[in-house]
């Protein structure tokens, strides 16, 4: 499903603070957005825009890099450190 980039919200950057990706290292962004749907879980959650079109959308609104991780079979990992 194609999702209209002009739905979700830009969030909040929050800036100087960082959280650290639990299987790579890499230092992560923090936003703070309203476009998770609140049943989906409680706290923090984390985006995956090459994977899911909600956050591929927000990764454009915020000029995120997005990095391909699965292959097309979505078994295969790539690019994943």
């Amino acid at each position: 499903m194609e999702i209209d980039p002009q739905i979700i919200d830009s969030g909040l950057l929050v800036p100087g603070l960082h959280v650290k990706h639990p299987l790579t290292g890499e230092q992560l962004q923090i936003f703070i957005t309203s476009y998770v749907s609140a049943d989906y879980g409680s706290g923090a959650i984390m985006g995956v825009p090459a994977h899911c079109d909600n956050d591929r959308a927000f990764a454009i609104k915020n000029n995120i890099i997005s990095k391909v991780v699965l292959n097309e079979d979505e078994k295969t990992l790539v690019n994943s450190g």
